[in-house]
């Protein structure tokens, strides 16, 4: 019976052949008393949870990545100290790294998932090699490898072998329907409905050429002068000797300009800061940004945030040779940061006057929905306090066909009314930004967790530690529009 099925497949999937890879659907756990589902790879992490196939998942509206699966890290404690995304405790490298299990929360608010390496750098995987070393498989892990290969893991993929295995390359089984014809590729045998039969990510590639990969896109780095690193341009000699382009193109170009490592030597010249370094490396350039780092090499991160101004010299930094500054023709950003208009009232105050905009700072996300003695909130009067700069309602926004609807009507009941469809064509979320709460210290008045009106971000304010991790529909998680309910207002 299964022969005669495996037939079937092999009929159906060689006519199907594209050359575009297929991305990997994931279950996950849920919870009867929380209805919360935990994105998993299978079953083994349910616990007391029940295991929903990605079909049983999407027939509520829910899809799961690999970005969506929190996984472990692998921590390094004899040499670097260092804690690195790993799928699972098999590719720990040697016995002096430490296992961490899936879920921790790292000191700087980030966690280890099958996309991210705790969001600075793509998850690497590992290979399974063929016996004579001509072909390089990547793998979840030594489980995906046939009889006669052999297993790499991470750290032996890119140190020993010179590669890099990324989701992106990472081959995944498929779950085929016997009725529909139907190829979903997954991770396991568990992601499968009744009736449907289990492919394996070797089968998958070299028999049924479905081209299952474990994630859609190559994983986007966050921006550091890491990876890219440019040839030497040479600048005038009184400037200095040459300079390091870091990050011009592929993954660190920015806005409004790229890092370039300056030469160390520079910054003792004249009281040197990276404006004066700007101005002198192209006529029409400004600083637009300056940061140190911890290494002036190829995978360094961030330190600290500088600004234009400081005379690098005399700042606290640890190495000056690890400071960057970012230039660019485009003086926008900069006209922007210098608008006179965003400060912070001196004479707003709540209650008494040692409550005023500097008492708002101190816990924004609790403060800045107060009403001052002048009837104004600390959100429009302590616009720094509360990030709140250059946001207004449109006075001139009223709802289709309804004149007296306009941005304080909006104000009134903002969860019911902020989708609401105006005369010139834009919502009330896009035109009454402030009554919506779509900027500032504010939450986000049309946030809701996969779409559900009920989990909204009073929801998440219920549960903070355990819902600021959830996301809507577009993706858009909770820490980052519900800025008061998370405290994570800037």
């Amino acid at each position: 019976m299964v022969t005669s099925v495996m037939k079937s497949v092999a009929a159906v999937v060689f006519a199907m052949r594209t050359a575009e890879a297929a991305v990997a659907s994931y279950g996950g756990c849920y919870s009867f008393t929380t209805h919360d589902v935990n994105c998993e790879a299978n079953s083994s992490s349910c616990e007391d949870l029940y295991w929903m196939t990605p079909s049983g998942l999407a027939g509520y509206g829910i899809s799961c990545t690999l970005d969506d699966i929190e996984t472990g890290s692998c921590y390094d404690a004899m040499d670097t100290h260092v804690a690195t995304c790993a799928w699972s405790e098999e590719d720990c490298p040697h016995d002096s790294f430490y296992w961490i299990d899936p879920g921790y929360e790292f000191g700087d608010d980030t966690v280890c998932t099958g996309y991210h390496n705790r969001d600075k750098h793509p998850a690497h995987y590992s290979v399974c090699q063929s016996a004579d070393g001509t072909s390089n498989v990547c793998s979840f892990g030594s489980m995906d490898c046939l009889a006669d290969e052999t297993y790499y893991d991470p750290w032996e993929v890119v140190e020993g072998l010179g590669l890099q295995c990324y989701c992106t390359d990472v081959h995944t089984g498929a779950c085929y329907d016997t009725t529909t014809d139907a190829t979903t590729c997954t991770y396991s045998k568990e992601s499968c409905e009744d009736g449907e039969v289990w492919i394996s990510a070797r089968d998958a590639e070299d028999t049924y050429d479905l081209g299952c990969r474990a994630c859609a896109a190559e994983p986007t780095p966050a921006p550091t002068p890491a990876d890219f690193c440019h040839d030497f341009a040479s600048l005038d000699d009184d400037v200095m000797s040459e300079v390091q382009h870091i990050g011009c193109e592929g993954y660190y170009t920015t806005d409004v300009g790229c890092p370039i490592a300056v030469d160390g030597s520079y910054w003792y010249d004249d009281d040197a800061t990276c404006a004066d370094f700007c101005e002198s490396f192209s006529v029409d350039a400004v600083c637009v940004g300056a940061h140190e780092y911890d290494d002036n090499q190829c995978g360094s991160d961030l330190v600290q945030d500088l600004e234009c101004d400081d005379v690098i010299i005399d700042s606290d930094v640890s190495n000056i040779w690890h400071v960057t500054c970012s230039c660019s023709t485009d003086t926008s950003a900069v006209e922007a940061d210098d608008n006179a208009d965003c400060i912070d009232d001196d004479d707003w105050m709540y209650k008494s006057s040692s409550k005023d905009c500097g008492w708002v700072a101190k816990k924004a996300h609790a403060r800045c929905h107060k009403k001052g003695a002048d009837g104004t909130t600390a959100l429009s009067s302590c616009t720094t306090a509360c990030s709140s700069c250059e946001c207004e309602d449109d006075s001139s926004w009223y709802q289709k066909k309804k004149p007296s609807r306009d941005c304080d009507y909006v104000a009134k009941k903002p969860s019911g009314r902020c989708l609401k469809e105006g005369e010139d064509g834009t919502f009330a979320y896009e035109s009454c930004p402030m009554s919506c709460g779509m900027c500032g210290c504010q939450d986000s008045a049309v946030w809701q967790h996969n779409g559900k009106s009920s989990r909204d971000c009073d929801w998440v304010a219920k549960k903070p530690d355990s819902r600021c991790k959830k996301e809507d529909l577009v993706g858009v998680k909770a820490k980052n529009a519900c800025l008061v309910a998370c405290q994570t207002c800037d």
